[in-house]
């Protein structure tokens, strides 16, 4: 199982009788002596404990459970990752100019603290819709979590100074420019009962450039389709949301974050919406670190499963899915070059989404309209949402073998090449807004917004969901009334 040049140092460390040991020993010996030694209270803490050590550092072979010790396998040699968008990695000047974000948005920004779950939030004082979270297991990590966030929603937020303003019939003639309608636009009687502007050739609009990667030439959108938490905007015929939204240290980070989103969600709408075809990953390739996340999760009458959704763009796309035996589920999403960070990236969504949400499935809820992402969640807390899992999750075959073929390019410049090739075999464009603006230039950071011209499209409620002509996904969203688990 292991790269026999590889050396590792097993540490057993007894969980009830030797824990101050655990505390301050193995973690100063596993990450640095100015880590802060984590607090923890046994047994009830063990699957936080557990999951801090696996998921918040890369040198961490695995971690088993026996019946009363914890055995970490340590790498000593830290290789880098094949691919560098499997994990995030901010440059350390960046983080002193994020953190000291803090201090001159006081007056601006309200910082919440939950100390019992380990979540920052941060709310503008202007706008209630314009907040992050941040879910860590120390303050510092969340706080860090929810300014990125925080950011990346801010970044779409500020006007741009640059808009264009008039009406699509005339622009054509002028610009390169995208029918709005291939972007998605809602239903006639929506649009009047929810007293939008229906949207038609002559409907005055603001226009913002994008970036075609079908040409590489600039081509015009509305503004309203890239910066969907700006308030002020001329005739709202549409409401967007943060899909295919990246942060990242340079362009071409964002840009590759931005597509793999972008992916991750093309394919689960897809195969939820279409009946797509998905594997369960079996005993073979779950490795004893997320074992050991099963055998936690069952002391809480939870299961885990990691499905791999099939699709061409040669990345793994990974379903995961912590449920009970009622079926009241959590959903994750990840996808990545490397199987293992798209099922970390996976069961970080939804250990999150566990770890924290109300506990619903003592309550026989009753929802008919799904009204945000928090509706999301919900509905698969009810009677309706436990058979459409259950129906799902059964079936799932699983597979004790794994032969997809995946891209093993390790530049930034061939995953983003590639990904943009396959993603153009199936849809008409992939266009790129940069969304970065003066405050982000001088914090070292870099938004994109991308959208995939012609493909499935996601909303979050029973009501606003744009419709652009993708026949199948249109048909099947209206069938089953836009209910999907993403959140």
């Amino acid at each position: 199982m292991y790269n026999i040049s590889d050396v590792y140092i097993r540490l057993e460390v007894n969980i009830k009788n030797q824990f101050n040991i655990f505390k301050n020993s193995i973690i100063k010996k596993i990450f640095s002596e100015k880590i802060e030694i984590l607090e923890y209270k046994l047994p009830s803490d063990l699957l936080k404990i557990v999951s801090f050590i696996n998921l918040y550092n890369e040198n961490i072979q695995e971690v088993l459970l026996e019946e009363e010790s914890m055995l970490i396998i340590y790498k000593i040699n830290n290789t880098q990752n094949n691919s560098p968008a499997g994990n995030r990695i901010i440059k350390n000047h960046n983080i002193h100019k994020l953190e000291n974000l803090i201090e001159c948005t006081s007056d601006r920004l309200i910082y919440r603290y939950d100390d019992k779950n380990n979540i920052y939030q941060i709310c503008s004082r202007f706008d209630k819709n314009l907040n992050s979270f941040g879910i860590g297991n120390r303050k510092r990590d969340s706080l860090q979590l929810a300014l990125l966030e925080y950011i990346e929603r801010m970044a779409t937020a500020i006007k741009p100074k640059d808009v264009i303003i008039n009406n699509y019939e005339n622009l054509k003639k002028i610009y390169s420019i995208v029918n709005p309608e291939s972007l998605g636009v809602y239903d006639p009687e929506i649009s009047k009962k929810k007293n939008l502007y229906m949207y038609s050739k002559s409907l005055e609009l603001e226009w913002v450039f994008a970036l075609s990667l079908n040409n590489n030439k600039t081509t015009l959108i509305p503004l309203q389709c890239a910066y969907h938490h700006v308030k002020d905007v001329v005739n709202r015929y549409v409401y967007e949301n943060s899909n295919g939204c990246a942060l990242g240290n340079t362009f071409n980070e964002a840009l590759l974050y931005g597509l793999l989103e972008s992916i991750e969600r093309i394919v689960f709408i897809n195969y939820w919406f279409n009946d797509g075809i998905g594997s369960g990953i079996g005993d073979y390739f779950l490795l004893k670190s997320f074992e050991t996340y099963k055998i936690c999760l069952a002391q809480y009458n939870f299961s885990l499963k990691f499905v791999e959704l099939n699709n061409n763009y040669g990345v793994n796309v990974t379903w995961c899915i912590i449920y009970d035996n009622n079926y009241n589920s959590f959903t994750g999403l990840g996808c990545s070059f490397n199987i293992l960070n798209s099922m970390k990236s996976a069961f970080k969504e939804a250990f999150g989404a566990y770890n924290t949400a109300t506990n619903f499935k003592n309550t026989d809820l009753q929802i008919k309209n799904l009204d945000n992402i928090d509706d999301h969640i919900i509905f698969f807390h009810t009677s309706k949402g436990r058979n459409m899992m259950k129906k799902k999750l059964a079936g799932i075959v699983i597979s004790n073998s794994y032969n997809k073929k995946i891209f093993t390019g390790n530049k930034l410049e061939e995953q983003i090449a590639h990904l943009q090739k396959q993603i153009l075999k199936d849809f008409k464009d992939v266009l790129i807004v940069n969304l970065s603006d003066s405050l982000l230039s001088r914090i070292n950071f870099t938004c994109v917004k991308i959208i995939v011209v012609g493909s499935p499209l996601l909303d979050f409620t029973t009501e606003f969901i744009r419709y652009n002509g993708t026949k199948i996904n249109d048909a099947n969203k209206r069938l089953m009334n836009n209910i999907h688990p993403l959140a």
